[in-house]
């Protein structure tokens, strides 16, 4: 509960207490968020992955970085369900910067 705090004081990223883990938010990076990555733009493109659409999205990632302003432009993904190898498949297909923000409970896509 201590890291959910200073997290959320310092506005680097949140603590998903049902799925046991943080999340950093752009351009924040490390175990504590507490890492900032001077290369990378507060601003970020966003997108939304579930279990089936890794490797869709994994393709898509690859070319991103072209479309989108290169590299240094971070993406976030917003989530449902993924798994760590999941996360870590996407981490390492993308040459860009990626965030997971992962959504609890069933999201209408519309809503997002």
């Amino acid at each position: 509960e201590g890291l959910s705090l200073v997290l959320a004081d310092r506005g680097s990223g949140r603590c998903v207490a049902s799925l046991g883990y943080c999340e950093c938010f752009p351009p924040f990076r490390g175990p504590r968020c507490e890492l900032r990555d001077q290369k990378l733009p507060s601003s970020a493109v966003a997108t939304r992955a579930g279990p089936d659409d890794v490797a869709g999205l994994a393709r898509s990632l690859d070319n991103w970085g072209r479309m989108i302003g290169g590299p240094e432009r971070p993406v976030v993904v917003f989530t449902t369900g993924l798994t760590v190898a999941q996360r870590e498949d996407l981490l390492t297909a993308s040459p860009l910067s990626v965030f997971f923000a992962t959504v609890e409970g069933e999201v209408d896509p519309v809503d997002w």
